[in-house]
């Protein structure tokens, strides 16, 4: 079984390769909108991790109080049955939300982000489930501007 940690970084890295939601599109996103949709995510998991199940009565709590907080178009929250799944979402929707911040907070640092690696300083062994230092930033997660 995969831990959180693993789980959040395949979503998070599923967002990138899939969505397209690369870092520089994450940067537009400068309003709380990601913290937002992560909470919104994680109350769900909540609320079925409590023994409910995605009934009437919480498509009437997200109608009526939740959705003032959805910050996208409605059809973009993808509530799962599965509360590790919404808890995996909130958790990648975090950790891109924390990048954000952290890439605003550098612009005057001489170094930026490594895209091989995507900051992480590891990149994962096609052959297995295994990492190794990334050799584009030597494992730093960052290279020179």
């Amino acid at each position: 079984m995969k831990t959180g940690v693993e789980l959040i970084k395949e979503e998070r890295q599923r967002q990138i390769k899939e969505e397209g939601w690369t870092p520089e599109h994450d940067d537009g996103h400068d309003c709380g909108q990601m913290g937002n949709a992560a909470a919104i995510y994680a109350l769900a998991s909540s609320y079925l991790s409590s023994g409910n199940d995605l009934n009437e009565t919480w498509t009437q709590m997200i109608d009526e109080r939740l959705m003032r907080f959805w910050p996208w178009e409605p059809e973009w929250l993808k509530i799962s049955p599965d509360a590790v799944r919404n808890l995996t979402k909130a958790g990648a929707l975090i950790v891109a939300e924390i990048d954000r911040i952290q890439r605003l907070q550098s612009k005057s640092s001489p170094t930026k982000r490594c895209g091989t690696c995507f900051g992480t300083g590891q990149v994962e062994i096609q052959s297995g489930p295994y990492e190794r230092p990334c050799r584009e930033c030597d494992g730093t997660g960052e290279v020179a501007k």
